[in-house]
C-alpha cells in the first residue's frame, strides 16, 4: 500500500534573496506493518541460509519498524 507525497528541498545556494524551494521527485509512503512483515520474512530467510550479514541488516530494520508500529506510526517515507 503506497501513497504519493511531494517533498520539497531547500536549495539556498542558488539565490542570495532567500530559500529556493524546488520540488523533489515523488516519494512513496510505506505502510509500516506491511513493511515489518516483509522485512521479518527476509530476516527469517537470511537466518535460515546462515547469511550473517543480511541477518544483521534485516534485524536492525525489523527492530526499527517494530518501534514505529509500537509507537502508532502507520506510514513511513521510502526515500
Amino acid at each position: 500500500m503506497t501513497q504519493s507525497v511531494h517533498i520539497v528541498s531547500i536549495n539556498a545556494m542558488k539565490s542570495n534573496s532567500g530559500r529556493d524551494w524546488t520540488p523533489l521527485k515523488e516519494v512513496q509512503l510505506i505502510d509500516t506493518a506491511v513493511e515489518l512483515k516483509r522485512v521479518t520474512r527476509l530476516y527469517q530467510d537470511a537466518d535460515f541460509e546462515d547469511n550473517h550479514r543480511l541477518v544483521t541488516v534485516y534485524g536492525r530494520k525489523a527492530r526499527h519498524l517494530q518501534t514505529l508500529v509500537d509507537s502508532g506510526v502507520e506510514y513511513t517515507v521510502n526515500f
